[in-house]
């Protein structure tokens, strides 16, 4: 129960009573009937104000929001009274969302509906609890604003912004390969499985041809090959201090163009999803092992269904505070997964490192294919300009110097038979892509 202005407006005037009749030297007594008969009234008000029928409220929640993307959430109130109510809505969503629509303040005609939406952006993954709708109403005498409690606390699960893969279509070099960065390099009917045979067509190599069918068709007849299918693909995914690093990038908001400011876990998170969707429609299957604060196993399994258990596996991730331990994740990951496989690793190496993470790695590559996703830290790049201090000069250089330990670590491990990528946080959902089905098409998998 709060006082309303017209309470503070009451007081203000039994103030100036009170004085004028000090000053004047006046009987008190209207004073103090003054006095009694507002309270008395502002009692009853709010007596009268909790005795009406309650307003009945409902609030419709989407079955799950994504990170970073507003979403709407719609509220139902229905006036029971025979009375215009006038109402202020506070929704109690969770501290880690934001929304600039509140407080609402309506309105409400007696047996009347109103039906209204509010926009909210979550910048945190999880679970994101929704407490009661706070609905606060003015008395019937205008002496108080009365608080009530309406939809019951609910809970949603906020998932990675996974849009870009559920709107993945077929790989085959579509608009929306290409603005993801998603490049087709394969020629046709090459590969490595045996599809059919089919008649020639202009472009077909020698190697293609199938004498024994050309001669019994008497027309030329061509194999056509496709990539092969039925393998493992194990994501290794860093959730260690430096994966918290915050990144920015260019989106489209519902206010036009808006930066994104998302960590390098956010961003790898999302990447990983992508690779999961593609690596699962080319037939193959997908797990995923979180290390460094968080040990969780996800089996390879098949089919577009096991992208949805994946998303339920990582949707409440985040990265720690914690040290990256590469060598306990590859012994882990080596005594689980037995079958050869492509391991892709997501993380944020740097030349200090050293060579503990080296051997780590080169001991993954000798049983499986190594995929190496190094996250670049924009914080850390060379400047471009010329340092104009000493401050800035010192800077540089330790940015250079970092810069100079990044590529010398990224040569040793190539030398090792590793597939290495370093690549900014927003170029490296094609960047996988395009290195997962590279190395399909060449056959090391």
């Amino acid at each position: 129960m709060i006082p309303s202005n017209t309470l503070y407006v009451w007081l203000g005037i039994l103030l100036l009573i009170g004085l004028g009749q000090a000053h004047f030297g006046l009987d008190p007594i209207f004073w103090w009937a003054s006095l009694a008969s507002g309270i008395v009234l502002a009692l009853i008000d709010a007596a009268m104000g909790y005795r009406r029928p309650a307003i009945i409220a409902d609030r419709d929640l989407p079955q799950s929001l994504a990170l970073g993307i507003w979403s709407k959430v719609g509220l139902e109130l229905r006036n029971p009274a025979k009375k215009t109510e006038r109402l202020v809505l506070f929704d109690h969503f969770p501290a880690s969302c934001h929304s600039d629509d509140f407080p609402i303040e309506i309105n409400l005609p007696p047996k009347h509906r109103f039906q209204q939406g509010y926009s909210l952006k979550p910048n945190q993954r999880g679970d994101a609890g929704f407490g009661s709708l706070q609905i606060r109403r003015m008395s019937p005498l205008r002496f108080w604003w009365l608080n009530e409690y309406a939809a019951h606390p609910e809970t949603v699960r906020v998932y990675p912004d996974f849009s870009s893969v559920s709107h993945l279509a077929k790989l085959a070099g579509n608009f929306t390969q290409q603005r993801l960065g998603v490049h087709q390099r394969r020629r046709r009917g090459e590969g490595v499985d045996f599809r059919q045979l089919r008649e020639y067509r202009r472009g077909d190599s020698l190697r293609q041809l199938d004498w024994k069918a050309t001669s019994r068709h008497r027309k030329l007849i061509s194999r056509e090959y496709q990539e092969e299918r039925d393998q493992n693909v194990i994501l290794l995914l860093d959730c260690g201090r430096r994966m918290r690093t915050l990144h920015k990038s260019p989106i489209m908001g519902k206010n036009g163009s808006e930066t994104s400011v998302l960590s390098h876990f956010d961003h790898a998170l999302n990447s990983l999803l992508l690779l999961a969707d593609v690596a699962l429609r080319q037939g193959d299957a997908v797990g995923m092992q979180a290390y460094a604060g968080h040990n969780r196993w996800l089996a390879p399994e098949k089919g577009r269904q096991h992208l949805n258990t994946l998303l339920n596996q990582v949707y409440d991730l985040d990265a720690t505070t914690q040290s990256p331990d590469i060598d306990q994740a590859v012994e882990s990951l080596l005594q689980r997964q037995n079958k050869r496989s492509l391991v892709v690793v997501l993380s944020c190496l740097r030349g200090e490192d050293g060579d503990s993470t080296i051997n780590a790695l080169n001991q993954l590559a000798r049983k499986h294919v190594v995929l190496l996703a190094n996250l670049r830290e924009a914080a850390l790049e060379t400047p471009k300009t010329a340092p104009a201090t000493l401050e800035s000069a010192a800077g540089w250089a330790a940015a250079e110097q970092i810069s100079l330990e990044r590529e010398n670590l990224s040569r040793q491990l190539s030398g090792y038979n590793l597939v290495c990528m370093d690549t900014s946080p927003s170029e490296l959902a094609g960047a996988l892509v395009n290195g997962y089905l590279d190395l399909k098409r060449s056959g090391r998998i």
